[in-house]
Parts: C-alpha cells; sequence; structure tokens
C-alpha cells in the first residue's frame, strides 16, 4: 500500500484507488474487497462476497495467464465467462461473465491497461446498466489550428501502480435511478 516499504519487485497499490475513483465518477457506491491472496480459495471467496453485495463485481488485476492468477478460473467455478482477452494494447486480458447473476469485469493489473478498459468497456456497461443511453466511451478532439497538428482523439493517461501478482476486487451497485451504488 501507499506509504509502505516496497520489497524487491513490488510497487505500490493505486489501481484500488483508481477504479474507485472512476466508479465514483459514474455516481457508484464502491465496496471493496481490498487485496485479495494469490490463491484460488482466497479469489472465488472475495468474488462470492462481492456478487452477493452488488450489482456488478470489478477485479483488477489477476486476469491474465500467470501462475497466481486466478480470476479466469474462479469466475468459470462460480458462474460464467463469456469473454476473456481481447485485441487491443494496453488492455489485452479483459475478462466478462457473471458470477451467479451477477455481471463480471475483470480488468488488466497494469495501470494504463486498467485506465483503457475501463473507458472503453466498463464505464459503457455501467452507464447501460444505470438506464443511460448514452454510453458510448468518451472522446476529445483538439482544433487542428490549436496545436498545429491534424485532429486526435484520446483519452487521459494515468499511470498508479499495482502489486504484481495480486488481485483487488470491487463490487458495484449501479441503479437506474442516476444514483449507482457499485
Amino acid at each position: 500500500m501507499p506509504g509502505e516499504l516496497l520489497g524487491p519487485g513490488q510497487i505500490y497499490n493505486s489501481n484500488q484507488y483508481t477504479a474507485a475513483a472512476l466508479l465514483r465518477a459514474l455516481g457508484c457506491e464502491v465496496v471493496t474487497t481490498g487485496i485479495v491472496a494469490d490463491t484460488l480459495e482466497a479469489t472465488c471467496e472475495a468474488l462470492e462476497r462481492g456478487a452477493g453485495a452488488a450489482d456488478l463485481v470489478l477485479a483488477t488485476g489477476g486476469v491474465s495467464v500467470g501462475e497466481e492468477d486466478h480470476v479466469k478460473p474462479a469466475v468459470e467455478r462460480l458462474g460464467s465467462l463469456d469473454l476473456w482477452k481481447i485485441a487491443i494494447r494496453p488492455g489485452k486480458p479483459l475478462a466478462f461473465g457473471r458470477i451467479g447473476d451477477t455481471p463480471f469485469i475483470g480488468m488488466p493489473g497494469n495501470p494504463v491497461s486498467l485506465f483503457v478498459t475501463f473507458v472503453l468497456f466498463a464505464r459503457p456497461f455501467i452507464l447501460g446498466m444505470q438506464g443511460r443511453k448514452d454510453v458510448a466511451p468518451l472522446s476529445s478532439r483538439r482544433s487542428p489550428t490549436s496545436t498545429g497538428r491534424s485532429p486526435t482523439s484520446g483519452a487521459s493517461s494515468c499511470a498508479p501502480a499495482w502489486c504484481r501478482g495480486r488481485t483487488a476486487a470491487f463490487a458495484c451497485r449501479p441503479t437506474r435511478a442516476g444514483r449507482p451504488a457499485c
């Protein structure tokens, strides 16, 4: 966690704060399970707990194919995995499925990948759960005259850190009344 001394090969866990801020910006109430131990059992317990407490479970990290990436088998055990891996970089290890009847979005642990996949996939999904019709990802355009360059679309970049080999899970309750709870 930020403020603690880092061990060899560690970086600070800021994905928890980034994901929570992105969810709150959509009006969600965030319930976090915190960092989950690198075991299939602990991952299953955290995901099941989140699914029981919320309308959406969003996890960061643990979605890829590493030895300690337990999210994919946990979701398959608890429900169904309908999508795993997409052809973009950053952001390839994205997962979507259900834990019981609760939708699940598994996002990469890389901080930039988390941000990109949230903006492109999680945000529109959550807005749709809220009953919104304007769910397309946001973009910005620069005027060619203001920069001297051709127009570009893009999103803000963010570079928080994450704890290697750890999964953070978030449970979300996006309500249709405009005050979602995540």
